[in-house]
């Protein structure tokens, strides 16, 4: 049996029933403050199912929860699979295309810019929808104490000599989501394209995307 014990927020005993749906979390407010997108235990749970395991939730509002499952393991050999190499796929150079990417998660934005390094481009960053528009509002530039550390250069650039060719908008994130930040940076007159990330691929949220203008 393997357990994780949090001190969190604690869940209440008729919601808990809920937690192992995809996209689902316990208040609507808790993206916007923790983050996530409520696919973790989901996923979780259907790994151990299709290991012939059960997984369990114990938990009390206020003191945090306890997630445990059960596996029947087999002891596997000492001898390790070799690595199947495979071929390096070196993409076309983009020298020069200037990037923005939103997201609140440092392990995304640090893909992003091994990404964007790799193509050559220019990159960066936003940890929130608010950030993202002020990035581009004039009137209410970002101050130094709400640039990402990965952007140090945001706060002198961003609305002035960084013009961004291309956004990439995380859609779930905390302060401001994805939808209502794009939705604003129109209302500003903002032209440039903006592609959404999500691992909502539900056609609800494909269409608020669309709807507040993203281009995809």
């Amino acid at each position: 049996e393997f357990s994780v014990r949090d001190t969190g927020i604690g869940i209440p005993m008729e919601q808990q029933r809920d937690l192992f749906s995809p996209f689902s979390q316990i208040h609507a407010s808790t993206a916007r403050l923790y983050g996530g997108t409520g696919l973790g235990l989901a996923i979780v749970h259907q790994l151990v199912e299709l290991m012939g395991g059960s997984m369990r939730v114990a938990s009390a509002v206020g003191e945090g929860s306890t997630f445990s499952f059960s596996l029947a393991l087999v002891a596997g050999s000492s001898a390790c699979p070799q690595a199947v190499p495979r071929s390096e796929v070196v993409p076309a150079p983009r020298v020069g295309l200037k990037l923005l990417v939103v997201d609140d998660n440092p392990i995304n934005r640090a893909v992003m810019q091994n990404f964007a390094s790799r193509l050559g481009c220019a990159v960066e960053f936003a940890t929130d929808g608010l950030q993202a528009v002020r990035f581009f509002d004039a009137d209410h530039p970002l101050d130094d104490s709400e640039i990402p550390i990965e952007s140090p250069s945001c706060g002198s650039t961003a609305n002035s000599t960084f013009s961004p060719d291309l956004v990439f908008m995380d859609v779930s994130m905390p302060v401001m989501n994805g939808i209502e930040a794009t939705r604003r940076i129109r209302a500003l007159g903002v032209t440039v394209p903006i592609v959404g990330l999500t691992a909502d691929i539900t056609r609800e949220t494909r269409e608020a995307a669309l709807e507040s203008g993203m281009n995809e």
